[in-house]
């Protein structure tokens, strides 16, 4: 039976607690210890001509997709993965939004937050890219010497 929620045990009985397990493999019991030929043989028959239907491919891929998957870091993601994340979402740019041209366009970020919003994204050649950029630089760079503390090049 659990201890009632908000229980905290004493100093005297976490140390008597410690005492009666120095010594023993709590948790450790199946460490350097290996399975029997016998054993794998028969583990290996038991999965042997079992498969997964399509169906149930699916459902496990779906339950590990977007925000379910384990290692999904959401807004905290770094530059690069944000643009992989925008092209598997949008797919790949494929017509400039200011100059129509075909060749290398590329997702780029409106608002230059880089928050992870699709309707914050639009493509651009990488000459408009530049440009459209360019017109933020002077923001961005009074927001770094503001947070900084100092001038650009400068070292803290």
């Amino acid at each position: 039976m659990a201890p009632p929620i908000g229980y905290r045990p004493t100093k005297e009985t976490i140390q008597k607690i410690k005492d009666a397990l120095k010594g023993k493999d709590i948790g450790r019991w199946n460490i350097g210890r290996k399975h029997t030929p016998e054993t794998l043989k028969k583990m290996s028959l038991a999965k042997k001509g079992k498969k997964f239907t399509d169906e149930h491919k699916n459902k496990i891929s779906e339950s590990k997709r977007g925000e379910k998957h384990p290692l999904w870091k959401g807004d905290r993601v770094g530059y690069t993965s944000l643009h992989q994340w925008v092209i598997r979402q949008k797919g790949k740019a494929d017509k400039c939004l200011f100059c129509g041209s075909h060749e290398n366009v590329e997702w780029a970020n409106r608002d230059h937050k880089y928050k992870r919003g699709l309707n914050d994204w639009m493509p651009l050649c990488k000459k408009c890219h530049w440009k459209y950029d360019q017109a933020s630089w002077g923001t961005a760079s009074k927001l770094f010497i503001k947070q900084i503390g100092g001038g650009l090049g400068k070292r803290i």
